[in-house]
């Protein structure tokens, strides 16, 4: 069993460049979900943009980090996909605060014949790069350090933020580990070298505390038209209910339901063709978690 780690910080896009990997993937293919709260929805989403005929077996962990306080239930989870299941390959996405370094020490343990652990890939995101550099430093840095390949997301239409990415990480030297941008349009051989790179490891473990961050779900969350549903979206990115850096989920808005997504300052809005589950999570500090939970309810 091959395992490859897709690593990012939150909302960088690590599930959307998953559910892509999989379609390039040879043979079984599996996937371990690690959801910073209590409820997980990237699941649900990954579930909903793979056909039958593709879709690869999906574990969540969930209400702790794969990186410290949930190691030893990683752990077993791991041997129990490949005892159980025994899939040709694993792909895992740890929370987007986890520490890359310590997920790779930690599989690391895992590894003999019958378990190979790849190159980890870590997405990064052209619009929020900055942001979470400044305000979580360490963790970005790990991530990218510890990455053995780079692939930048959120390029389309965004040249000058995607340019001055690319030139930060050339000042770190950085710049041999990024992939070409639009993964959409890679080659097969791209694809491939991801899949077949063996890790490398370099021994180190950054000593760094995990950021205090508060998350939250939200049952039935609903919107009685777009209007109320962009409004309450403006109210979360203008920090009136704390210091919100991710908010995802599904809602119905008026007779559809729509899937969100908040990174920073940016929210997107998918139409979903049928009755979805509707629950949002949000992760951010500070959180006015009742009032949160009436906006979401309307």
């Amino acid at each position: 069993m091959d395992i490859v780690v897709i690593s990012g910080f939150l909302g960088a896009g690590k599930t959307t460049f998953i559910t892509e990997l999989v379609h390039h993937a040879k043979g079984t293919v599996a996937v371990f979900e690690n959801e910073l709260g209590d409820v997980g929805v990237d699941k649900a989403r990954m579930e909903e943009d793979m056909t039958m005929q593709e879709k690869p077996n999906i574990w969540e962990l969930t209400e702790g980090c794969i990186c410290c306080s949930l190691k030893g239930d990683f752990r077993q989870s791991v041997l129990t996909i490949a005892n159980a299941v025994d899939p040709e390959l694993l792909i895992i996405e740890p929370t987007g605060v986890g520490l890359l370094s310590s997920v790779m020490d930690n599989l690391s343990t895992l590894a003999y014949e019958r378990i190979r652990l790849l190159a980890p890939v870590t997405i990064v995101d052209a619009l929020n790069f900055t942001t979470a550099c400044n305000e979580y430093g360490a963790f970005a840095e790990d991530q990218i350090h510890h990455a053995g390949h780079l692939v930048i997301s959120k390029t389309d239409g965004h040249e000058q933020a995607t340019a001055e990415v690319k030139a930060a990480l050339a000042q770190r030297g950085w710049q041999e580990k990024l992939l070409p941008d639009a993964y959409t349009l890679w080659t097969e051989d791209i694809w491939q070298s991801i899949l077949t790179t063996p890790y490398t490891a370099d021994g180190s473990v950054a000593e760094v505390e995990a950021p205090t961050l508060e998350t939250m779900a939200v049952p039935f969350a609903s919107f009685g038209d777009i209007a109320a549903f962009h409004s309450a979206m403006r109210a979360l990115t203008e920090g009136r209910f704390g210091d919100v850096y991710r908010v995802k989920g599904t809602a119905r808005i008026g007779s559809i339901w729509g899937r969100f997504d908040i990174v920073g300052t940016t929210c997107d809005l998918t139409a979903v063709e049928t009755k979805a589950d509707e629950k949002a999570v949000i992760i951010g500090r500070r959180l006015d978690k009742e009032a949160i939970a009436l906006l979401f309810r309307q």
